[in-house]
């Protein structure tokens, strides 16, 4: 019985719970909940398009904002792209107004008070947020007695609200903080195509984005320099604006420059014309304004006149642009001498040496690989220095001596590639260039041709087996003065890490290093190139000049002097880079590699040798063998 009385009353209380909550809202329980929800709004915050916003607290003036499809749009009291941070947060603030502490109008109206009385009749902020052809108006007004916070008014809800002051913070900041900071504001990752028109004198420069890269398709048709592109986008995007709120002279406005920036969703074009400062011609500032908008500002005239008469300044200088491990033949002729070779890679990354594009057995040689990628480096990175002409005239053809050139250069990779390269230009500077299939005359470097001779003597290979290193060790060096009234003979010990004989003073650790340094040297050793020579023990002829045999290198495996694991014959340092050698594993006479050159002059002291250049260490010897 109790248990039943319990449960009637727990009934008859919902009842008249219910129906009180009724009295206190012309809405439903439903509708409640759902309102509860949202929050203050009757719409999800996310659906609005618009917000204005007044009152004494933004000095009287008046905001407005246009959500235009991707981003919101100040309209008044300028005509700019809006903070999207800055109306981010207006929007959260709105979203998360809490609507738990209340109390409605009529309550208010029952205790003989108005809304003066919370600063609510005249308020300092108003802000009307649009949902299409609806709008609702929220009164922000006086501070509460307790705490930080401040009472709002819903004219829709009829009900007045206690809610955190700052919630209005994202509502009162100046101007300068509600605008978007860039000029343009189409993200630069977005922008695809950039152009610029200077009606006052007929110029078009445009620049287009591809799937990879971009391309010059204004005043002439090329491929772009990608990094110059993103330095414009970069320049362009953080581009100050000068006076965009207090400019508002009513000035003439003849345009005569017009930028246009197109994204992948957007777009903005800004007309720019000359400003005058005290009725002259600024020559710091053009004035402008974005199309559609009134809003007018200054920017900067030099940024805007960079590019009148340089039409080269965004073009691609690599003159060509491959993959060099993606090449597979190269071929290099001098017609003037009838002389070539051409350069194959075979299936297992080697290469293979043909004299005169002959691809007979007798004719080939195995090439230097790391020489090859050199050399396809060199042209990899060869730069344009100038672009002379895209539509060259016939005395232009002749004069600059491509059509019969002085070097020819084909390569074969993605693409193929094939270069002449003519005549000296007239200063000295370059020497005239194009790749066939593109008319456009260029001027590179003088060294690029010379860099790529026809003597196959250039690519042989530069590795040269003194000894087997996995059968044997190198423990004794010696070097000995061929001349029989020299007596000078130094001795390598690398056991013992010490060196004697006729050599310039050395501390012990200098000795050390030494004794680490030669052993590199000789089982990895390496010629700098080779001459074209055959050997004859008194000597050869370098540069139309006699040279002789000055020492014998001889490699010991043990003190047994008679059976030396190899020789070499050296001639004296020619000059700071040059000194040559000899040794029955090579195919030609050498040019000694920098590092040997320098560590035998540490060893063998002469006052007529040319000075050291460097003193190599192990370190450099790791990096040239790398």
């Amino acid at each position: 019985m109790k248990f039943r009385l319990t449960l009637a009353l727990l009934i008859l209380n919902a009842i008249v719970y219910f129906l009180l909550l009724r009295e206190d809202t012309p809405f439903s329980l439903e509708d409640r909940i759902g309102r509860d929800a949202l929050g203050i709004l009757p719409y999800s915050i996310n659906e609005a398009d618009s917000l204005v916003i007044s009152g004494d607290a933004i000095e009287g003036r008046t905001y407005r904002l246009d959500n235009v499809g991707f981003y919101w749009q100040l309209m008044e009291p300028i005509e700019w792209e809006a903070n999207p941070f800055a109306v981010r947060r207006m929007l959260n603030n709105l979203e998360l107004i809490d609507t738990s502490i209340r109390f409605s109008v009529s309550d208010m109206q029952q205790r003989g008070e108005t809304l003066a009385n919370y600063g609510l009749e005249n308020p300092p902020l108003n802000v009307t947020i649009g949902f299409g052809d609806e709008s609702f108006e929220l009164r922000f007004g006086a501070p509460t007695e307790i705490g930080e916070r401040i009472y709002l008014f819903s004219e829709e809800e009829q009900h007045i609200y206690v809610v955190e002051a700052r919630i209005i913070d994202p509502f009162v900041l100046p101007i300068r903080e509600l605008r978007s900071n860039d000029l343009i504001a189409i993200p630069a990752f977005e922008i695809s195509q950039i152009t610029v028109d200077y009606l006052d004198d007929g110029l078009r420069f445009r620049l287009n984005k591809r799937e990879e890269g971009w391309d010059v398709l204004s005043p002439i048709v090329a491929d772009a320099n990608d990094a110059q592109v993103q330095g414009l986008i970069d320049e362009l995007i953080e581009l100050d604006v000068e006076r965009i709120e207090s400019f508002t002279d009513n000035l003439d406005f003849n345009e005569i420059i017009r930028l246009e920036v197109v994204g992948n969703r957007r777009s903005a074009t800004l007309t720019i014309a000359e400003y005058r400062d005290a009725g002259n011609v600024s020559d710091t500032f053009y004035q402008a304004m974005f199309e559609g908008r009134s809003t007018r500002f200054l920017i900067s005239r030099a940024f805007m006149d960079q590019w009148r008469g340089q039409q080269d300044v965004f073009r691609e200088r690599s003159l060509m642009s491959f993959d060099p491990y993606s090449v597979g033949s190269l071929s290099i002729v001098e017609p003037s001498t009838n002389q070539s070779l051409r350069l194959l890679q075979l299936e297992n990354g080697s290469w293979r040496l043909f004299n005169q594009q002959s691809l007979s057995a007798d004719m080939q040689n195995d090439a230097d690989k790391r020489v090859v990628e050199e050399k396809l480096k060199l042209l990899n990175d060869a730069q344009v220095l100038e672009f002379i002409s895209d539509a060259p005239s016939a005395e232009l053809l002749e004069r600059s001596g491509v059509e019969t050139p002085y070097k020819r250069i084909s390569l074969l990779a993605d693409d193929e590639y094939i270069l002449e390269i003519g005549e000296i230009e007239p200063s000295g500077l370059g020497r005239y260039a194009r790749l066939q299939g593109n008319p456009s005359i260029y001027l590179v470097g003088l060294d690029l041709g010379d860099a790529l001779s026809v003597n196959s003597l250039d690519y042989l290979p530069r590795d040269v087996l003194l000894f087997d290193v996995n059968t044997q060790q190198l423990n004794f060096l010696t070097i000995t003065a061929l001349a029989e009234d020299s007596g000078l003979r130094v001795e390598f010990d690398f056991m013992q890490e010490s060196i004697s004989g006729e050599v310039e003073i050395m501390t012990q650790e200098e000795e050390q290093a030494m004794s680490a340094l030669m052993p590199s040297i000789l089982e990895n050793f390496r010629v700098a190139g080779y001459i074209d020579n055959a050997f004859d023990e008194a000597g050869t002829r370098f540069n139309d000049l006699p040279v002789i045999w000055d020492y014998r290198m001889q490699g010991f495996s043990s003190r047994d002097s008679q059976n030396p694991i190899f020789e070499i014959l050296l001639s004296k340092r020619l000059n700071g880079t040059q000194q040559l050698g000899y040794t029955e594993g090579a195919p030609h006479i050498f040019l000694l590699s920098q590092v040997m050159i320098d560590a035998l002059h540490r060893v063998i002291f002469d006052p007529e040798i040319p000075p050291e250049r460097i003193l190599p260490d192990l370190e450099d010897q790791n990096n040239a063998n790398n």
